[in-house]
């Protein structure tokens, strides 16, 4: 249009969807041009958080983490400087003997109201020191026999806690109960630590495959196994 003989031209506005699009562009540059710190920052507060929170459930006695999951010694407990071997009764299952002397080739065990006992060294099993009752990976006993690993997993199934781990592998005991293991609060316990760092849990498994197909790249199996009412 002309105003008093002089031209004026209005440029046209870009369509609604143009706009859009550009001002994405701009957003994309500008935050292409910032350095990228935000992604950094909050994996690091979530550590902190998880590890804040694996810290306080460890040592809240009032926790499901720490009733079901963490074995309990006797605050009287003292250690003791006997030895003691297994011995197998009739029916299959093992009773412990104090070992009361030994020569080149036998132990002699005090077995009760039959006396005394002499067993062969080659063949002998003998019993952990007290101090390993509970331990959450039967690898770390010293005597790693049959007896041996049974009566760990029954002082730790005695306080409910029935996942016990045997180096690469974990041992479940049906507890024939529910038990409160199950929670969001636990899933966070145990994401992003290594087995070491935490209790025995199912929870541990599967948060180890799940970073190794992460970090590898590949397919990732687990192998179950136990007899009908084992509780897989």
């Amino acid at each position: 249009k002309t105003e008093r003989g002089k031209t004026s031209t209005t440029k046209a506005s870009p369509p609604p969807l143009l706009v859009v699009e550009l001002h994405a562009r701009t957003r994309a540059r500008a935050s292409a041009a910032q350095p990228r710190t935000h992604t950094h920052t909050t994996h690091t507060h979530a550590t902190s958080a998880m590890a804040s929170l694996l810290a306080k459930v460890q040592h809240d006695k009032d926790s499901n983490y720490f009733k079901f999951l963490k074995y309990k010694t006797d605050e009287f407990y003292k250690p003791s400087t006997k030895q003691f071997a297994w011995l197998k009764n009739k029916d299959g299952s093992w009773r412990s003997a104090e070992v009361t002397g030994e020569d080149a080739k036998t132990y002699t065990v005090a077995d009760g109201a039959d006396g005394s006992t002499q067993i062969d060294k080659a063949t002998a099993f003998l019993k952990n020191p007290t101090k390993f009752d509970g331990s959450e990976d039967c690898a770390i006993l010293g005597y790693l026999n049959e007896p041996s690993v049974l009566h760990n997993l029954k002082v730790r199934y005695d306080q409910d806690i029935f996942y016990t781990s045997s180096g690469l592998f974990l041992v479940a005991v049906n507890p024939y109960k529910r038990l409160p293991i199950y929670t969001e609060e636990m899933i966070g316990v145990y994401r992003g630590k290594r087995r070491n760092e935490v209790a025995p849990h199912i929870f541990a498994l599967a948060d180890e495959a799940y970073r190794n197909m992460l970090d590898n790249k590949q397919n990732q199996s687990m192998l179950i196994t136990g007899e009908s009412g084992a509780g897989k």
